[in-house]
């Protein structure tokens, strides 16, 4: 939870940690150094809400699935992750559209 609190946040006031940690592990002018903090800023807010829509599909789907004979794998993909299409087109969009409208990051990150 406290990760999730830390998201409240702007992002602008994370950017001299940022810039310390991606010099100290030598990742200033890198792309991984980038990405790293792209996807550690958001991992945990993804998570929270693919796991908050998973919650929400009736495990009675599950249920009726096992007494038809189906096992875990074909109850996933055939039942759960086709009920789970929109969050996922959701998660895809959200994760590729932030690091896109971000220009202080990057400019941040590569100094050449």
């Amino acid at each position: 939870m406290s990760i999730l609190v830390l998201q409240m946040f702007p992002a602008f006031l994370s950017m001299t940690a940022i810039y310390i940690l991606l010099s100290k592990m030598n990742l200033i002018d890198t792309y991984i150094g980038l990405l790293l903090v792209y996807v550690t800023g958001s991992l945990p807010f993804m998570t929270w809400l693919v796991k908050g829509y998973f919650d929400a599909i009736p495990t009675s789907l599950d249920e009726a699935a096992k007494i038809d004979g189906a096992g875990h794998l074909t109850i996933f993909f055939e039942i759960i992750l086709p009920l789970a299409k929109p969050i996922l087109v959701f998660v895809a969009l959200v994760s590729f559209t932030g690091p896109w409208m971000d220009f202080i990051l990057p400019t941040l990150n590569f100094t050449q």
